[in-house]
Parts: C-alpha cells; sequence; structure tokens
C-alpha cells in the first residue's frame, strides 16, 4: 500500500514549510515573541522548553565535560562541540556564495540572507526586515526605549553592550 503524501503547512510570517502542524506551531513562535517557557532562576523566556532547559544548566555550577585542548568545563554536548570547533579552528559549514566558513550552521543560513535578501523578521513598529530575530529585537529597543545593560560603574543604561563600552 502506499502512504500518502503529507501536505505542507507553510508559515504565514516567513514562507518556511513544515509537515507537522506541532512543528510550525513551535516556529511560529520566534515570530510572535511568545516566549512562555521561563528560566526558574532568571526568567528569561524561550519559544521552546528544550531551549529553555538547556539554558537552565547555564545556572547549575556543575561542567561535567571537559575540552580536550584547552580543559574548559562545560555542562551540555552541544556547546562543547560548538566549544572545540574554535579551538581548532573548524568551520565545517560554507556559504554557497562567498565560501566563508563558519562553526555553526545557523550563522551561515543567517549570513547566506545577505545574498538572497530574506528578512524573515519584521519590526512590529516600523516594519523594517531583518535577517536574525536578535537584530531585530535590538531594533525594537530604538522604539521601545529598553536600555538592557547598565554599567556597573555609573549605572548609565545603554540600549546595547557595545554603546556601554564607547561610552
Amino acid at each position: 500500500m502506499i502512504k500518502p503524501i503529507r501536505k505542507r503547512s507553510q508559515c504565514k510570517y516567513c514562507k518556511k514549510g513544515f509537515t507537522h502542524l506541532g512543528d510550525l506551531k513551535v516556529h511560529k513562535r520566534i515570530h510572535t515573541k511568545d516566549k512562555q517557557y521561563k528560566c526558574q532562576y532568571c526568567n528569561k523566556g524561550f519559544t521552546r522548553l528544550d531551549h529553555m532547559k538547556m539554558h537552565e544548566i547555564i545556572h547549575n555550577k556543575e561542567k561535567p565535560l571537559k575540552c580536550q585542548y584547552c580543559n574548559k568545563g562545560v555542562a551540555w554536548l552541544g556547546y562543547m562541540k560548538w566549544h572545540e570547533r574554535i579551538n581548532t579552528e573548524r568551520k565545517p559549514y560554507q556559504c554557497k556564495y562567498c565560501n566563508k566558513c563558519f562553526t555553526l550552521s545557523g550563522n551561515m543560513k543567517r549570513h547566506e540572507r545577505i545574498y538572497t535578501k530574506d528578512r524573515l523578521y519584521r519590526c512590529q513598529y516600523c516594519n523594517t526586515g531583518f535577517t536574525s530575530s536578535s537584530e531585530m529585537e535590538r531594533h525594537e529597543r530604538i522604539h521601545t526605549k529598553e536600555k538592557p545593560c547598565q554599567c556597573k560603574y555609573c549605572n548609565k543604561t545603554f540600549i546595547q553592550l557595545f554603546r556601554m563600552k564607547d561610552a
């Protein structure tokens, strides 16, 4: 018996396709900023439970994995693999447009959007498009006047950390 081909559901924000509706539902949270999972230690919000659990490990002082190159301790295997690539300067992900190499596939994909002009993330205030959610969130601080970075010496606040360093 031949199995029917599943219809792909598409994200209304960025047109990315999904075979499973559950995956689409989770993906949409990136665009709607629905961060329903909160870290029990610092209250940082996450769109996915697994991302929150990985984050919560940083609050735990245990770091059972040791880097074979520099002996740095880390809490989870995925970070260890990334960290060791830095020590070995291994960059296995290559941009198909300019051949620039990256340690993380996500960084390569975000970089490639420069060439494809894909602006998947839109500012809710002025509709300006961005290639990553973090770029969009930083931009939106212009509109909200949020300044989350505070100098520990003078208590002055800034939109971004690099602005604090330049002051």
